[in-house]
Parts: structure tokens; C-alpha cells; sequence
């Protein structure tokens, strides 16, 4: 694997000129991460992931309904009491973008699980769920 990613990543390099590619791959329970390009490289940092946000969100609920931890009609307030926002936020709303919430909802980076919460309690709701 780390062959090919390597001369992959090297030729998306060459053809668009990035200065700078930091890849993690994670494959049968093998971790591959490196950094290529001619900036400045470093193996720890925080990036926005940007859209893959929600590929990432989406894989981890399927999994989470497949081994029955929870179910795509339950309520996130029953996980989360402490965001009356969410109270009757289905999980499905909330993957299919019908839940009435802000579209960007927190302006903030949140590192941490607290200032996660801390800022979805200051949320309000946007517009009236889709049914």
C-alpha cells in the first residue's frame, strides 16, 4: 500500500503543484500517514477536513445502526438531554440536512467535547424541520 499511495500522491503533486499533501490512509487495520511536498512538514496538526466531514459522519452512523447502537429514527436528545435543540432531531434529519438547523452552525473550531457541547447550546434553530 505505502508504495502505491506514495506514487500517487508524488504525481498529484507534479500535476497541480501543490507546495504540500499530508495523507493518512487506513486500511485492514493498517495506519499509513506521511507528508509530501516542499513545505515546511510536520506529522501532528489539526486540519479542517472540510466535506469529507460528512462522508466521515455518514460511514460512522451506518456502522453505529449496524451493530444496533442506535437507530436512524431516534431522537439525539435521548443521547444528548443536556442540547434541548436537538430534543426532536432525528438522526436521519440530521444526515439528510432536514433538521431545520443552521446550515454552519458553529463558527468556532472545537477541539474538545466540552466546547462541542458548549457551543451546540447556544444554537437556535434556523428554520422548522422537514418531516
Amino acid at each position: 500500500m505505502k508504495h502505491l499511495v506514495e506514487q500517487k500522491v508524488e504525481a498529484f503533486i507534479k500535476k497541480t503543484k501543490r507546495p504540500q499533501v499530508n495523507i493518512a490512509v487506513w486500511r485492514d487495520g493498517e495506519l499509513y500517514q506521511s507528508n509530501f511536498g516542499i513545505a515546511k512538514q510536520q506529522t501532528v496538526g489539526v486540519f479542517e477536513v472540510g466535506s469529507i466531514g460528512k462522508t466521515f459522519t455518514a460511514t460512522l452512523l451506518a456502522i453505529l445502526i449496524e451493530k444496533g447502537v442506535v437507530g436512524i429514527e431516534d431522537k439525539i436528545g435521548k443521547y444528548y438531554p443536556q442540547l434541548p435543540i436537538l430534543k426532536d432531531v432525528t438522526f436521519k434529519q440530521l444526515i439528510t440536512h432536514s433538521s431545520g438547523l443552521p446550515a454552519d452552525p458553529i463558527k468556532t473550531i472545537c477541539f474538545t467535547h466540552a466546547s462541542l457541547i458548549s457551543n451546540l447550546q447556544k444554537l437556535k434553530k434556523k428554520i422548522l424541520p422537514i418531516i
